[in-house]
Order: structure tokens, then C-alpha cells, then sequence
């Protein structure tokens, strides 16, 4: 593993690596503390759990989360043993094959953290394209022009969806991903229904949180979370 890349990582591994429980990970990157996801035990300690998703699914990161011996050089660098080109701690071969639920969970989320509006943007043209293949099926494109318009739409959003998810799992697009990817795509879209909507703002709940991270947190949107700091009063 190289250092020096290691170094641009959002988010420190070594310091990560060390951490034992949840309290440990949010005493250097309280983010974390504000989603479920990283609350889930998925076999091995947390701080590991992390650290091996920051080194595989970061922004603009060196190692590929699609190639094996990436992924085993990744969990070796974090302490894990392998015998025969495979990581013998059974939970942790698991994450890596993306055969570990609260694992999987945890990467889509860490994948939305560094993608929000990638991720917004594959909502949106998901929900296009079904709309468009409704508006092929109920008749009203019986107009030869108007269907290869809708053809030319639907294969121009598969191919936009296929882009983004590509970017956000780091080309690691196993089935396993894809699925837990889109479960999240589901709820983000129920949540999005004018139904919704109006049943959180009669609870006069915000319908975008625009400071998740507490009103006296600001940090570097796209800087590593180091320089994370507290709002003067």
C-alpha cells in the first residue's frame, strides 16, 4: 500500500484501524455518529470496518474495490491474515466479496457521504426511467416518432444510471452492491412523494437537512475530515 496516497485519503485508516467501539471512531470523525448504518455489526470491529471501506470506496482512491488482490492488500495493510490469497477472519472475506449485509450497508452509505449528488442525481433518473418505460406500456406512444423518441430517452438514462453507479461503488458493481445500493435509492424516493412531504411538514420537520452534522459543525466539504472544526459562537 502506498503511503502517500494513503495520506489523501478523506479520512485517516491508521487512526481508524485503532479504533475499538463506535465512541472511538466518533471521537475523531463525529459524522459518522449521524448514521444507522455504521451502528450494525457486521462480524469485526468497527474502526477496521471503516478504515477498510474508506481505503476501497474514497473519492478519487488509488485502490480499485473491483480487482481481489486490491481488496486483500487492503485488508492486510489493516492488520487482517490471509493464508492462501484469503483473508481468514471469515467476516471480513465476506465484506470483501460484498457477502456481508451490514457491511454492504455501510459502503453504500460511506458511497453517498463522498457522492451525495451523484446520488441524488441517480434517484432522479431512475424514477425518468420508469416513468418512461410506463409511457411506452399505456398507450400513449402509439406515435411512431414519439416512441423512438421515449427509446432514444430510456437507453440514454440506462447508460447515465449505469455511469453513476459505476462511479459511486468504485466499479465494484457486484449484485450484492447493486441491490443494497437500490434499496436505498427506494427509501430516498418514498421519503421524496408529495405524501411525505406534506406529512413531515405538518410535523414541521425540515424536508432537506442542510447542517447534518449539528449547527456548530462546518467542515471543508471535499478536505479531509482532520481539519473538521467548531463554529465560533
Amino acid at each position: 500500500m502506498n503511503k502517500e496516497h494513503i495520506s489523501k485519503l478523506p479520512y485517516n485508516v491508521d487512526k481508524l484501524s485503532l479504533c475499538k467501539t463506535l465512541k472511538d471512531v466518533y471521537a475523531i470523525y463525529p459524522e459518522f455518529e449521524y448514521y444507522p448504518e455504521f451502528k450494525r455489526d457486521c462480524g469485526f470491529i468497527i474502526g477496521k470496518a471503516v478504515a477498510l471501506i474508506v481505503l476501497l470506496y474514497s473519492k478519487d482512491s488509488y485502490v480499485s474495490a473491483k480487482h481481489s488482490s486490491e481488496k486483500i492488500n487492503a485488508a492486510v495493510y489493516l492488520g487482517f491474515e490471509q493464508k492462501a490469497g484469503v483473508i481468514t477472519d471469515k467476516s471480513v472475506h465476506d465484506a470483501l466479496l460484498c457477502n456481508n449485509k451490514p457491511f454492504n450497508d455501510m459502503v453504500i452509505r460511506y458511497c453517498r457521504m463522498q457522492y451525495d449528488s451523484e446520488f441524488s442525481e441517480l434517484v432522479i433518473f431512475n424514477n425518468a426511467f420508469y416513468n418512461q418505460l410506463m409511457a411506452l406500456n399505456d398507450g400513449k406512444s402509439e406515435n411512431s416518432e414519439k416512441t423512438k423518441d421515449i427509446i432514444q430517452n430510456v437507453n440514454i438514462l440506462k447508460k447515465q444510471i449505469k455511469d453513476i453507479e459505476t462511479k459511486l461503488l468504485n466499479e465494484n458493481t457486484t449484485e450484492q452492491n447493486i441491490n443494497t445500493l437500490y434499496e436505498h435509492v427506494e427509501l430516498t424516493t418514498l421519503g421524496l412523494r408529495p405524501e411525505d412531504i406534506a406529512e413531515k411538514l405538518r410535523g414541521g420537520e425540515d424536508i432537506v437537512d442542510v447542517r447534518p452534522y449539528g449547527k456548530n459543525y462546518s467542515f471543508e466539504k471535499f478536505g479531509t475530515r482532520d481539519k473538521m472544526y467548531v463554529d465560533e459562537v
